[in-house]
């Protein structure tokens, strides 16, 4: 006996969790930007229809990304650690999908919220240096690095808000009328700048992360027909 999804047509609620990548989109010169890896967990809504569903979701996703000094100065870097509250709305279909399997592809907006941050890292320490002297008689000076780890306080400068498009890829797989099992690979472009246009020669930043969760759903309310086959 198998189960197709296509003849669910209700609502199920369920959880996900899974891996983030961040990557900041910025103008910023100075440093090498490099990606960051985080987390996401979600707790989500599906509405199914005979070949496409509904989705939102309130999550809790970490898009994180370092700036690292380039050449010779490579050890000295800062690391940020941002924590986002993240609504989605997803719409999907079944691009293809036989008896209990279905692959789906997705697209959508989401609304997030930057609710927290920290910064972590290491910078020359001018109080704490040595003095020595080069094969050309100059007087060289070498700083130690220091490192440190703040929370990050936010200014009126800082966009707490971010709003951008969706896209994504699944495999959903039910095991029992009434529960799924999730795969998903999700895109998250920000259509926000990090930074409030305020003053000139401004650093713009716009994150792009990309994720891969687990999950699983369960049926909130009975169907009246369940397809069987």
């Amino acid at each position: 006996m198998s189960y197709s999804i296509h003849g669910l047509g209700q609502f199920y609620l369920g959880s996900q969790a899974g891996y983030a990548n961040n990557h900041l989109n910025t103008n910023n010169a100075l440093a090498k930007n490099n990606d960051g890896s985080g987390y996401v967990v979600s707790g989500n809504c599906y509405y199914f229809f005979k070949k496409a569903f509904i989705e939102t979701d309130i999550m809790l996703i970490s898009k994180n990304y370092t700036f690292r000094k380039p050449g010779n100065y490579n050890a000295i870097y800062q690391q940020y650690k941002n924590n986002y509250v993240q609504l989605p709305l997803v719409f999907g279909f079944h691009a293809f999908k036989k008896h209990q399997f279905s692959v789906v592809v997705e697209g959508g907006f989401f609304i997030a919220y930057w609710l927290q941050a920290r910064i972590k890292g290491v910078l020359p320490n001018v109080y704490n240096s040595i003095d020595s002297m080069s094969s050309n008689g100059r007087i060289m000076q070498y700083a130690y690095l220091t490192q440190y780890s703040i929370k990050y306080t936010f200014t009126n400068s800082d966009n707490r808000w971010e709003l951008g498009w969706i896209g994504g890829v699944g495999i959903q797989y039910a095991i029992k009328p009434n529960t799924i099992l999730l795969l998903n690979g999700k895109y998250f472009y920000s259509l926000t700048n990090k930074q409030k246009n305020d003053h000139n020669n401004q650093i713009q930043g716009y994150n792009e992360t990309g994720l891969i969760s687990v999950g699983v759903l369960l049926k909130f309310c009975k169907n009246k027909k369940t397809d069987k086959n």
